[in-house]
């Protein structure tokens, strides 16, 4: 993205746009050993790492594809904490035709003591032990930084044991450190007897201001057939997955009756899952850093309900290409070719608006020989950080926006202050989203 693209040295290798000293001989910033310390991307710029050559990420702007704050929503627990203040902001304001918030399946967060209790009181409940009985599994244990379904329960008779005895029937809850959500189990589209899940490629193109916009979106098909009895098999990302495009998915759907028309996907399906995403990119925007040059390619998770209602189920910090073979290979190149140039674009903006102002300066001020001398006092520091910061926000040209499309498709676009844009978004609920107060 940044120059140093064009620096890489035989020993640096590159791994899901980041770049990374894999040797330890390449000497950065001309022989130094390490570099100024930069913001872990975690904590959102309160703890520094160092970093040093053979061991850390290296950009000259940001250190990795990943934005500081992203846990606001990439992480489940953060995510759940999110989208209750979310949701609960537009309660406040009797606003919930613009977020219903049935988007995610109800969940709870298993820290905090109220959400543990009430899930205790839920799971032992008459109606859920009938259905326990029946041998249906109403909920998930999702567990705290696992991946690939490692991490994921089946909440049956024999599980639900286990998680009353972790919660003492509901007398440890608040003890616990054990960080883990339990959520509604959601009876999956099955297609040729094996479960689904959607993954989505979703790029956050600027946070300064929030750009974010739409890929593509591929099928993932458990490698197993499903059988209730089989924890396993109800999870659509384990066993050796058979991966579909959405077109295959929709003409799957189509042959089968489930739907009666061959743009269903276009007219119905895809407008439902990008008005979610524009909603939780914006939920989240509160904890992304502000800053310019910032960019990241995230893989949404969406399931599919027998239904066909999409469910947000998490947004992955990364898109997650290690497991789609040459399924991957049809688009990316030409995706992260689109993304890269939206991000050179910008940059050169940046850089160009940057030099003006520069030398815009140096012309207001160039006469007055304190200035010169090192004397700032003349100038107006507040108007200055102000005026740099303008000419530092992002900026998509509509002429390269153009060019993304039809393959890109804009979620969120903040780029104007007077016209916000969310994607399906009444003009009452654009109006309310774009003036909502920070979370």
């Amino acid at each position: 993205k940044q120059k140093t693209a064009y620096e890489i040295s035989a020993c640096l290798v590159g791994s899901e746009m980041c770049i990374r000293d894999s040797s330890g001989k390449y000497q950065f910033l001309k022989g130094k050993n390490t570099i100024a310390p930069q913001a872990s991307m975690f904590a959102g710029g309160k703890h520094m790492v160092q970093l040093r050559k053979g061991t850390e990420y290296y950009c000259s702007f940001q250190a990795v594809d990943r934005i500081i704050g992203h846990y606001a929503i990439s992480f489940k627990e953060y995510m759940l904490k999110t989208e209750k203040k979310y949701n609960n902001y537009f309660k406040q304001h009797n606003m919930e035709k613009c977020y219903s918030g049935d988007y995610m399946p109800r969940t709870f967060h298993m820290l905090v003591k109220e959400d543990c209790e009430e899930a205790v009181r839920l799971v032992t409940s008459p109606a859920m032990m009938k259905r326990l009985n029946n041998g249906e599994s109403p909920f998930v244990r999702k567990f705290k930084g696992v991946h690939q379904g490692i991490g994921i329960k089946v909440l049956n008779k024999q599980e639900l044991h286990k998680f009353l005895a972790q919660y003492g029937n509901g007398k440890l809850c608040g003890q616990t450190t054990k960080g883990e959500v339990l959520q509604e189990y959601i009876k999956t589209l099955e297609v040729n007897g094996r479960k689904t899940s959607l993954r989505l490629l979703v790029g956050v193109m600027a946070t300064k201001p929030l750009i974010v916009y739409y890929y593509d979106t591929y099928v993932r098909l458990s490698g197993m057939k499903y059988n209730a009895s089989d924890p396993q098999s109800h999870l659509s990302n384990v066993g050796g997955l058979n991966i579909w495009s959405f077109d295959q998915l929709e003409e799957h759907l189509y042959s089968v009756g489930k739907i009666k028309s061959k743009n269903w996907i276009k007219e119905v399906f895809l407008p439902q899952i990008l008005e979610a995403m524009a909603h939780f990119y914006k939920m989240g925007e509160h904890a992304l850093v502000k800053d310019a040059g910032m960019y990241m390619l995230m893989g949404p998770d969406i399931l599919i309900d027998e239904n066909l209602k999409p469910w947000v189920i998490e947004l992955n910090s990364g898109p997650g290409f290690s497991y789609t073979g040459g399924f991957s290979k049809k688009f990316m190149f030409q995706m992260f070719k689109q993304l890269l140039d939206v991000e050179f674009h910008m940059l050169e903006r940046r850089t160009q608006a940057l030099l003006k102002f520069l030398e815009d300066k140096y012309q207001q001020y160039k006469d007055h020989e304190e200035i010169l001398e090192g004397d700032y006092n003349a100038i107006d520091i507040e108007e200055f950080r102000r005026e740099f910061n303008e000419v530092q926000q992002d900026r998509l040209d509509p002429k390269i926006a153009k060019q993304l499309a039809p393959n890109y498709i804009k979620i969120v676009d903040e780029q104007d202050p007077n016209n916000k844009y969310y994607y399906s978004f009444s003009k009452e609920c654009t109006k309310f989203v774009s003036k909502m107060q920070t979370l």
